[in-house]
């Protein structure tokens, strides 16, 4: 039994096969070649950088760690920060792509970008991460506001709050603030406005509040009574 294949690779005892042979290995295969173990195989991913809640294209590279060839028509697997993301197949250059929605929350992570490569028996497994970076979603603000009547101030009160922007699912409020009419006067359809108004809710950290739009509302007359007095004659 000779040492080595036809093609000249060394004789290999897979320990996951019971050796069943005879003579001077017992581990030998069967025929003229031997099942070599997996080839190395080298992994790299890209960083991403993007906005809470977009939809984003992650991409690894996979290459023979000898030789740096491509290796086409392999299955790739993607997470964010741990969690399954999507999967894609490698193309003749070893390139793999696939999109996924950012639901990571904000901030910087280190190895947040992870791409995984299991093997399939020719081609051993491998792994890498990159840098992910999530900033916050950019949202809009609206209230209504209620009529009053005339009271000689400018203060409004806020009816209803709503927010432009936020993903289905998220727990974010608009809230705070201070609402008031451009001025005391009497008139229909006025002008109000509402300042300082913040974001609340488990969530708001992932977004940011880029403006409120202002709301219309009324100020009616203020009914009055008069009395006086007359002098005796």
């Amino acid at each position: 039994e000779p040492s080595t294949d036809l093609d000249g690779n060394p004789r290999v005892d897979d320990p996951a096969v019971a050796n069943s042979g005879a003579g001077t290995r017992l581990y030998d295969d069967r025929g003229v070649f031997e099942k070599q173990p997996p080839l190395a195989s080298s992994l790299t991913t890209s960083p991403i950088t993007d906005t809470y809640g977009q939809t984003i294209t992650l991409s690894a590279t996979l290459t023979r760690a000898s030789n740096g060839v491509g290796l086409n028509n392999k299955t790739i697997n993607f997470t964010l920060n741990g969690a399954a993301a999507c999967s894609g197949t490698t193309d003749s250059n070893g390139i793999a792509t696939c999109s996924a929605a950012l639901t990571v929350n904000v901030g910087t992570y280190a190895s947040g970008v992870g791409a995984s490569f299991a093997g399939d028996g020719v081609y051993g497994p491998s792994n890498a991460t990159a840098q992910l970076v999530v900033n916050p979603k950019h949202i809009t603000g609206s209230f209504t506001a209620a009529d009053k009547v005339y009271n000689g101030t400018t203060a409004a009160t806020v009816l209803t709050r709503n927010l432009t922007g936020k993903l289905i699912g998220d727990t974010v409020e608009l809230t705070g603030g201070t609402a008031t009419f451009a001025d005391k006067n009497i008139g229909l359809d006025k002008v109000v406005t509402l300042t300082g108004a913040l974001l609340g809710g488990a969530d708001a950290g992932n977004y940011m509040l880029d403006s409120v739009a202002t709301a219309a509302a009324d100020i009616t007359v203020l009914h009055v009574t008069g009395s006086f007095t007359a002098s005796d004659k």
